[in-house]
């Protein structure tokens, strides 16, 4: 595999990782208020 290919890769697992964070922390924070 090309060094690229494993950038591309690896970029995309980071976005979506940081993407379901987001939506972890917004359900805390919903059950946060309740």
């Amino acid at each position: 595999m090309s060094q690229k290919i494993i950038k591309h890769i690896h970029f995309h697992l980071t976005l979506q990782l940081e993407e379901s964070n987001i939506t972890l922390n917004r359900n805390f924070y919903d059950l946060g208020t309740i």
